[in-house]
């Protein structure tokens, strides 16, 4: 059936060993997921008809998160609370629902009003001690930091990635280790600023290698709708 008749919007986690699977894994999970809850879900038409859920933003192998955003098309209209009861009933303990939304079947849906990202991360310095706070405000005044960036044609180009950060601070630090949080571009056009983007700016601005020891992405904002 591809009646749209319903979107619900779905804020949701991902935690513990589900952090090792992947994207194309989770969207498997999810379809099986609303078939044994007896969801009326929409399908796309086509030879090869595929439930319509679409998932914000691709999550990589390995983070945890606590701000997925899953869009759901439905045929027929149901109760926020009752898709909630069903969906989660389905779904292992370890990709908890926070939230259900009811949002304009005719509005855009998730993954084309992305626009930001919030995580955090948890990182060391290779050797020595680290300066965590004097090395973010070196990061923070200056303009520019240049990246180089395969396109898909195979092309190489030059893009700026300071201007895909838009906060950052500490929030726990020792000489060795800190707990980062940043939010940054996240769009699904590839302007985005990825946490081993970020990582790999202190080597670049502040001449200090930092390894990424975990990722957690706290959130995804969405614009608003038109």
């Amino acid at each position: 059936d591809q009646t749209l008749a319903q979107r619900l919007r779905v804020r949701m986690g991902k935690e513990g060993e589900f952090r090792l699977l992947g994207h194309l894994d989770l969207v498997r999970l999810l379809d099986r997921v609303v078939r044994r809850a007896s969801l009326p879900i929409r399908f796309s038409g086509g030879y090869h008809p595929g439930p319509r859920i679409m998932v914000a933003n691709a999550l990589s192998l390995g983070m945890t998160s606590s701000g997925e955003v899953v869009d759901f098309e439905l045929t027929e209209v149901m109760e926020v609370e009752a898709f909630k009861t069903q969906l989660a009933a389905q779904l292992p303990s370890e990709m908890p629902i926070y939230s259900v939304e009811d949002v304009d079947p005719k509005s855009p849906s998730a993954n084309k009003l992305l626009r930001q990202a919030e995580y955090v991360l948890d990182v060391a310095v290779a050797e020595g001690e680290a300066d965590w706070q004097g090395w973010i405000d070196q990061i923070l005044a200056i303009t520019e930091v240049l990246f180089e960036k395969t396109t898909k044609s195979g092309k190489k180009k030059q893009v700026n990635l300071r201007d895909r950060l838009f906060t950052l601070t500490v929030e726990t630090s020792t000489p060795e280790t800190a707990k980062l949080h940043f939010l940054g571009s996240c769009q699904n056009d590839g302007t985005t600023l990825r946490p081993e983007q970020l990582v790999g700016m202190f080597e670049s601005v502040v001449g200090q290698a930092v390894e990424l020891l975990h990722a957690h992405r706290v959130q995804l904002v969405l614009a608003e709708s038109p």
